[in-house]
């Protein structure tokens, strides 16, 4: 290899290796990687130190990539890659040296080293010099930061890392003020569906603890169940450990960390291996950063698998799953990365198919997005190998018809048309509520064409799909909202279509911190559904202690709508004057709550109808005068706590206990079947 100018190193070939090492003179200020990899589906390149820090990482399926490096010594290039490649590294800029690297061996021969002179090198190096590595410029935090805003989604994540990037300045502050700060980095943890971009974060959060000088370098070591458990006894520990030390001054992320609590047999080591993990935790407190990654439900089981667990992590990040149009993002720029472009109705395929595709867990993300671009690529070279002519124009693009899934299927469709029938029937069968069935009938009007305009390429109409509800109780607000949330199912405009019912008690925690958290947990049971929240008013001001939280989950639930605007509907319920309070108590509820459906009281006919459908439900009869009923009913409309449907049911209730008196004194083991069957007028005294 001779230098060309400022050109200090090139290579070129083909597979995976470690590179000979190269020189970085001292004058140079800034130097530059570029690489190339071709004919390849997942490459990955990373600059190192003798030490074997990290100092970038190309990854994630981009083919071609340049980087900055801003320190000097001497570095190697660690390569995984299929087919060939070939790699220059270039001087940007000349000036001060950032330090004074020790005494090297010299290393020759070929295109890449043994693994035994890398070990002995590190070694060496660690002996010279126990931190090689120095620390990154100010303006690593911008490239940080521009790294973090390049990623798709994310929004809650995106904010716990400010909040972490807040809390680590404010700790070096206080170092430099002499102030105390504790002891120990923060560990984390991550829970999310695969695809959603936790592997990634984690390498930011190394570099973001390395560029504030709280970790030595900051690089990324990836573990699971397989790299730390063994088979036989005490091996476990030995394997854990020596992934730790890998790990030390940097991060260890552990991937479906959950399965270290996982017996496969009565031998299982699992615990060991959490064991040995946490009293690392402990002994390198100041050396390391631990992040487990896994699904949310098993990582809870897996933090309170053992008593330390929880308290050496912080809350957990939740990776929420992307939205659909977040998805349309992830694959057209993986498309592009590839060289495709997606046409402008291949564009709106793939927002019908990532808006309607069931969520839960196990869904897959990018990873989708991944599998869709690749399988587009086959089918339309299957397209277009029976064209005769093949301009770079059609070669480059992806039309709607190299989707597996370019158009629902009719049977789809047809389901989907069948589900919202026989909703709306259920609707009609319901008594009273002329306004609301009016109501319902034109918002599927709405969403049936809002599914025209997708279909034709056109932009979407202004107004958002959350719902008040406005009425007094038993007037069959919930039942409507399970109506409508199978509905919205049918027409895609949430993925899964069930029903959450929650209230004030549900969203709300007696202590700070905990509100949001809990509301937070609601929401996401909700995500793809819809979400009722019933006399949603007692959000707003019940309490007038300081202590109150109302206002904190109502915070925390603007945000999530706002997060999961494409797969959340929220419907919030209550007293007609109270709801208007409600709704005026934070200025963000009724720009996003812009329907409001009226549920007035049944009229005495009305509620006659209810007390006969009742009846039919509980296999009752009524013989006596009909109009002791009416006469009835309308006693309960005009008394106190009438709660319309409720108040029938009571009314039902007590006439039943009048029967079961009646029939007692004539001797209940004598009554015919359809004596026990049948009230009469005097039931209803």
């Amino acid at each position: 290899m001779t230098p060309l100018s400022d050109q200090l190193a090139e290579f070129s070939g083909a597979g995976s290796g470690k590179l000979r090492p190269f020189e970085v003179p001292a004058d140079v200020a800034v130097w530059e990687v570029r690489w190339r990899a071709d004919n390849d589906d997942d490459p990955n390149l990373s600059v190192r130190g003798l030490d074997g820090s990290d100092y970038y990482e190309f990854a994630g399926g981009a083919r071609t990539g340049a980087t900055c490096v801003y320190e000097t010594g001497r570095f190697y290039l660690d390569l995984n890659v299929n087919g060939s490649w070939s790699v220059e590294v270039w001087v940007l800029e000349r000036g001060a040296r950032k330090f004074t690297p020790p005494e090297e061996p010299d290393y020759s021969g070929g295109s890449a080293t043994a693994v035994s002179e890398w070990e002995a090198a590190a070694e060496l190096e660690a002996q010279t010099q126990p931190s090689l590595r120095t620390r990154l410029p100010p303006a690593s935090g911008v490239d940080l930061q521009a790294q973090l805003d390049a990623l798709t989604g994310l929004p809650q994540v995106k904010r716990a890392i400010q909040a972490l990037r807040d809390h680590l300045q404010l700790r070096q502050e206080r170092i430099e003020a002499g102030l105390q700060t504790g002891t120990g980095l923060q560990h984390l943890v991550f829970t999310g569906n695969p695809g959603t971009g936790k592997t990634t974060v984690a390498r930011l959060v190394g570099k973001l603890y390395a560029s504030m000088g709280l970790l030595r370098t900051g690089h990324f070591v990836e573990a699971d169940r397989s790299t730390l458990v063994a088979g036989y006894i005490g091996q476990t520990a030995q394997q854990t450990s020596a992934m730790i030390n890998k790990a030390l001054g940097g991060v260890l992320f552990i991937d479906e960390a959950y399965l270290l609590t996982v017996k496969d047999s009565p031998n299982d080591f699992g615990s060991e291996a959490i064991g040995t993990l946490m009293k690392a935790m402990e002994d390198h407190r100041d050396d390391l950063v631990v992040i487990v990654a896994g699904y949310p439900t098993p990582m809870a089981a897996f933090l309170g698998s053992n008593p330390g667990l929880r308290s050496r992590f912080a809350d957990p990040w939740l990776f929420d799953d992307y939205t659909g149009d977040e998805l349309l993002t992830i694959t057209d720029s993986m498309a592009k990365a590839d060289g495709y472009i997606l046409n402008p109705a291949a564009r709106t395929a793939l927002v019908r198919y990532f808006t309607s595709v069931p969520r839960g867990e196990g869904f897959g993300n990018a990873r989708i997005s991944r599998n869709i671009v690749k399988q587009a690529q086959v089918r339309q070279s299957s397209r277009l190998i029976t064209l005769p002519h093949r301009d770079a124009t059609a070669l480059a693009t992806l039309v709607a018809a190299d989707l597996a899934f370019s158009a629902p299927t009719h049977e789809r469709a047809q389901h989907g048309d069948q589900v919202v029938a026989m909703a709306l029937a259920q609707l009609d069968a319901l008594i009273g509520l002329t306004e609301v069935k009016y109501d319902i009938q034109a918002l599927v009007a709405r969403q049936r064409l809002e599914k025209r305009r997708d279909a034709e390429g056109l932009p979407r109409l202004a107004g958002s799909n959350h719902l008040v509800f406005r009425g007094t109780p038993g007037t069959g607000k919930t039942t409507v909202a399970k109506i409508i949330a199978q509905i919205y199912g049918a027409l895609g405009v949430v993925s899964r279509g069930h029903l959450v019912v929650t209230s004030r008690a549900g969203l709300v925690a007696g202590w700070v911190g905990q509100t949001a958290i809990k509301t937070e947990e609601i929401v996401r049971s909700a995500l793809g559904g819809v979400l009722f929240v019933d006399e949603a008013y007692l959000l707003a001001g019940r309490d007038t202690h300081a202590n109150d939280f109302g206002a904190e989950a109502v915070g925390t639930l603007l945000q999530m709508m706002e997060d999961h605007r494409d797969d959340l509907v929220v419907i919030v319920a209550g007293y007609p004057q109270q709801m208007d309070g409600f709704l005026d108590s934070n200025p963000g509820l009724r720009s996003r709550f812009d329907r409001t459906l009226d549920f007035v009281d049944y009229t005495d006919t009305e509620l006659v109808a209810v007390f006969d459908s009742l009846l039919v439900a509980a296999g009752l009869t009524y013989e006596g005068d009909p109009q002791e009923v009416l006469s009835r009913c309308a006693e309960l409309r005009h008394g106190e706590g009438f709660a319309n449907a409720r108040s029938v049911r009571q009314l039902l209730d007590r006439a039943v206990t009048s029967q079961a008196g009646r029939l007692a004194h004539d001797g209940t083991q004598h009554a015919t079947t359809s004596e026990l069957r049948t009230l009469i007028t005097s039931d209803l005294a």
